[in-house]
């Protein structure tokens, strides 16, 4: 990432730099469709016990925080999930990437679709 090092509690494009809002504006306004959801949901399975076995669906979803110190970047959400039979209401989920590469393949098939999305989003403006 060419941006200096931050640690932001709100999405901003002057801040984190014009790619990574995008992508982050387009994680919130879009996590309840289906596919974001259920990649959201196997990430926090991946990162919780709790959740590593059930079915999840977000109900709602809040940025936390962004840091990026280096070549390190660390991005937190809060999720709020629906009614689910292990009676988990909320879980805190963690993007991490190093070089730009998370150590997570779920996390980086997430990131790269999303972004694909988005670069042709700004092709069309």
């Amino acid at each position: 990432m060419s941006v200096p090092d931050f640690n932001t509690q709100k999405i901003d494009a002057k801040v984190m730099g014009n790619r990574l809002a995008g992508i982050l504006d387009y994680l919130m306004e879009n996590y309840q469709q289906g596919t974001n959801n259920r990649r959201l949901s196997s990430i926090a399975g991946e990162q919780n016990e709790a959740m590593e076995n059930g079915f999840f669906q977000i109900k709602k979803m809040k940025f936390l925080n962004a840091v990026k110190r280096g070549k390190e970047l660390t991005i937190q959400m809060r999720i709020e999930l629906q009614k689910n039979s292990a009676n988990i209401k909320q879980a805190d989920i963690s993007f991490h990437f190093a070089d730009g590469i998370s150590e997570s393949d779920k996390v980086n098939e997430l990131f790269s679709y999303i972004s694909h999305y988005v670069q042709a989003r700004d092709q069309l403006e």
